[in-house]
């Protein structure tokens, strides 16, 4: 029997899965975790899948699909979500993921999805994303400038995030516990690393990102 992470922040949605797995006698033995501390669940429970229920495509999510990818090269990472636009799941397979399935699919489907990932190949719902396969597996070279975020480390991916919000730099600052002078750094490194033009051309790109969110 093979085992399988749930990571989730919404512990009822997460058990609820887990319950699901269970009662219909799957060959799979289902644990529980939080998003925030998959990373370490993973290093304790070594799973064959890890399910991770993310409701948007973030700078902390693609943090811990990368770093999945990173320690665990063998692992298959199964993103579950809300988008149902192609384009995010273009981003998730950029940066780790192994597997893309939308929520409002059936159990079978589920079911199909983690016997995939488990057996270490590539899923993604054909029914959804018919034709779309080739399209949405580039390589993370060619989605560099298609997913910003993907160039980006954690922390310059939260003060991206937080331009897009159009948070000021001093609220910034305040919220991740830095001086502004810091945030003021973060702000030219990602200029530098997304090939931009100016301040205004990363706030910019920052709220037109936030709005395909």
């Amino acid at each position: 029997m093979k085992n399988i992470l749930i990571a989730s922040d919404y512990p009822i949605f997460a058990e609820g899965l887990c319950l699901l797995i269970t009662n219909r006698k799957w060959p799979y033995a289902p644990k529980v975790s939080g998003t925030r501390c998959v990373i370490s669940e993973m290093q304790k429970e070594k799973p064959d899948v890890v399910i991770l229920e993310m409701s948007v495509m973030s700078g902390g999510s693609i943090a811990v699909l990368r770093d999945i990818r990173s320690l665990f090269p063998k692992m298959g990472a199964l993103v579950l979500t809300d988008q149902k636009d192609a384009w995010y799941a273009r981003l998730a397979f950029s940066v780790g993921a192994r597997g893309y399935l939308v929520k409002k699919e059936t159990p079978d489907e589920l079911l199909e999805a983690i016997q995939t990932v488990a057996s270490g190949e590539m899923y993604l719902n054909r029914t959804f994303f018919r034709g779309l396969i080739p399209e949405l597996l580039p390589t993370l070279s060619e989605n560099a400038t298609a997913f910003p975020m993907v160039r980006l480390s954690p922390r310059e991916a939260e003060v991206f995030e937080l331009l897009g919000h159009e948070v000021s730099t001093a609220e910034m600052a305040k919220r991740l516990g830095v001086s502004v002078k810091t945030i003021e750094s973060h702000r030219q490194h990602i200029i530098q690393k997304l090939s931009l033009r100016s301040g205004y051309e990363l706030v910019f790109r920052a709220i037109e990102w936030m709005m395909r969110a």
